[in-house]
């Protein structure tokens, strides 16, 4: 006699009756007898309990990995049967639903999925746990008790900063930006301290503090130029911004520096103001200059009047580090010069010889001095004239009773002044008193004497020619005239 299993976790055994039919033989003694045998009664104990298997501890990242267990019945239920998992802790992973064995299925594993949740945190010992609990309920499992299971979720966070940016900003105070914020979030309270390495180049904002409530939101920090009014080799400068941490777990950490560069805004220029009028009796009038960047070392600039019978000028101006950006003062001096100068005034020009401090191929603009003239009108011209008299025999032989004289005619600036501007003066040879015949005649009768700018006189000479008659006769006149500006035509 075999029992047979069934897979039900049987609440008590079971039993059989076996019942035997009447003997049956060819033996006519049992015929005759008609023996009855008695049923047996028969009790099959059961090895069936009611359970579940459990197999897997799964281990997930927690960024969104997932892992399995599974699970089945360890005997065939009479209804169905419901298995919740819940997680311990849902902020470190979550779990699927519920699962339902049947009689039909209860002997098929059934999967659970565990997921793991981030939590931007740099856990202590780089992992996290939760436990997986099971509550059955159904058929005769609602006092089974399923094995609990421990997930361990792996840490993918670590401590750092995320810096963006690399600021350029203009010398003269510009501004330029980058961000900073953390990978992860802190225990406690972050703080960030940036420092300029050189902040005659470039300054820095102040810390930056970031807390388990704004880990992840960028903060900036602000770098701004510092002006060195120097003309900088390359044309920038650059300098770097360290930082330091401190607080919760990321007093270790350790931040790249950020390197800014400045953009220069200094030239090798000289600034020249000023265009003096100055009166010709010694006014005196200004003009400054100043440097417009810091130079290497002393610079000296030498003005120069392109006339100094109109205008002089001070002498030279030595600009140094220390002073380079103060104002010095060059004076100019008019000069008199008794002429009567057209429009009443002069003009000079002041150049400029530079040298020294790195300023040596500076071209300076040039500076126009306008000179009023002070000086009045000449009086007029006057006309004197060398030999005044002549006797008819003197003078060099030119002929048979001829004899010539050259006479000089000097056109004198009457008056304490002179023109301004060269004077035309027309000399005519032609009155004359002459009485019997020629006594005498000019080279020409008319000629022209320039009297320059400037210039009190000047002269011209003419040949005249004397006739020896040998005739009483009285003196005799010759008359020169000038006049301004004329021509031959006024004269004849």
């Amino acid at each position: 006699m075999f029992g047979v299993d069934d897979n039900e976790d049987n609440p008590a055994n079971r039993t059989a009756v076996i019942s035997n039919n009447p003997v049956s033989t060819t033996d006519y003694f049992y015929r005759r007898m008609r023996a009855k045998v008695a049923d047996v009664r028969v009790t099959v104990t059961d090895d069936d309990t009611a359970g579940v298997t459990v197999v897997g501890s799964p281990v997930v990242a927690e960024n969104g990995g997932t892992g399995t267990y599974t699970m089945v019945l360890t005997s065939q239920p009479t209804g169905n049967v419901t298995i919740t998992p819940t997680s311990s802790d849902e902020t470190i992973a979550t779990v699927s639903g519920v699962l339902t064995f049947t009689a039909l299925n209860w002997n098929q594993t059934q999967q659970v999925t565990v997921t793991g949740v981030d939590d931007n945190v740099v856990n202590a010992g780089g992992n996290r746990e939760t436990t997986i609990t099971h509550v059955m309920a159904g058929a005769d499992y609602g006092a089974v008790r399923a094995d609990a299971v421990n997930v361990q979720v792996t840490d993918d966070d670590t401590a750092g900063v995320t810096v963006v940016g690399s600021p350029v900003v203009d010398e003269n105070g510009g501004t330029g930006t980058y961000t900073i914020r953390l990978n992860t979030q802190p225990a406690d309270n972050v703080i960030i301290t940036p420092t300029s390495s050189d902040k005659t180049i470039a300054t820095v904002s102040g810390a930056l503090t970031f807390t388990a409530e704004n880990w992840n939101q960028t903060q900036q920090v602000t770098v701004t130029g510092v002006n060195d009014n120097v003309v900088n080799a390359g044309g920038n400068r650059e300098m770097t911004i360290t930082h330091v941490m401190a607080g919760a777990d990321y007093g270790m950490v350790d931040i790249g520096n950020i390197t800014v560069r400045v953009t220069d805004d200094d030239s090798i220029t000289v600034t020249v103001e000023g265009s003096p009028v100055v009166s010709e009796n010694g006014g005196i009038g200004i003009y400054t200059m100043v440097l417009n960047s810091k130079p290497t070392g002393p610079v000296t600039i030498t003005p120069t009047s392109s006339d100094e019978t109109i205008a002089t000028v001070s002498g030279t101006l030595t600009f140094i580090p220390a002073n380079w950006n103060t104002r010095q003062e060059v004076t100019v001096t008019g000069v008199n010069d008794n002429i009567d100068n057209p429009n009443d005034q002069r003009e000079t020009i002041i150049r400029h010889a530079i040298k020294g401090g790195g300023y040596a191929a500076v071209e300076i603009e040039n500076v126009r001095v306008e000179v009023a003239a002070d000086d009045a009108a000449p009086t007029g011209i006057t006309l004197l004239v060398n030999p005044s008299s002549i006797g008819e025999s003197e003078g060099k032989i030119v002929g048979e009773n001829q004899v010539q004289t050259k006479v000089t005619v000097t056109a004198t600036v009457t008056g304490d002044t002179t023109y301004g501007v060269d004077q035309s003066v027309m000399v005519s040879v032609l009155d004359a008193t002459a009485e019997e015949g020629y006594d005498f005649w000019a080279e020409y009768s008319f000629f022209e004497i320039i009297v320059s700018a400037g210039s009190k006189s000047a002269t011209g000479t003419f040949d005249l020619t004397l006739v020896n008659d040998n005739i009483a006769e009285g003196n005799e006149t010759v008359t020169i005239k000038g006049r301004f500006g004329g021509n031959a035509d006024d004269y004849r």
